[in-house]
């Protein structure tokens, strides 16, 4: 989250110097890189648009797979969510479960900003199913320019990307419609 942070703020204070609009920056992030977009829209982070590849709804992993790691000690036995990440994101996923599940994040987020996701049908590291279909549904509710594109791939879309690709474009230009 501090390095998405960071980055952004890095881009607009050098804006000027690079010929940047910040109000036309655009966020993509995909699985944690997701979930990290996700969490800084929630924290006011100015964008013009967001687009989430298979996001990892980090507070919901925290949750339900708090039980398997219960009384683990060694960190090779607690590598979090299939994904190799190390006992540090599993404590601070732990400590703030609640506050990042994609449903209280989507609560935050300015219900101006258009957001689409990117999500893949056979995907068995984020499933849709548990991962964003809730936060999806708050969004609608909230009148928010919410989409997305379903793409017959697993997770790292590997069979998919020039779809992917074309997805993002077209997404960003029905954003600036």
């Amino acid at each position: 989250i501090e390095d998405t942070q960071a980055m952004f703020a890095y881009l607009q204070a050098h804006a000027d110097e690079w010929r940047l609009d910040p109000k036309r920056f655009y966020v993509l992030g995909h699985s944690m890189g997701g979930f990290s977009v996700m969490n800084c829209l929630a924290q006011g982070m100015p964008a013009r648009g967001a687009i989430l590849m298979a996001p990892c709804n980090t507070g919901f992993l925290a949750e339900s797979q708090n039980e398997v790691y219960k009384g683990l000690t060694d960190p090779a036995e607690c590598m979090y969510f299939t994904l190799r990440h190390d006992m540090v994101l599993r404590e601070d996923a732990e400590q703030h479960q609640e506050e990042w599940k994609f449903e209280n994040l989507a609560e935050k987020i300015d219900p101006d900003l258009p957001i689409h996701f990117i999500v893949a049908i056979h995907d068995d590291i984020t499933p849709p199913a548990e991962h964003i279909a809730e936060a999806y549904k708050i969004m609608e509710n909230r009148g928010m320019k919410v989409s997305h594109t379903l793409i017959n791939d697993s997770h790292s879309f590997p069979a998919a990307r020039n779809a992917v690709a074309l997805d993002i474009f077209r997404a960003i230009e029905k954003m600036e419609q």
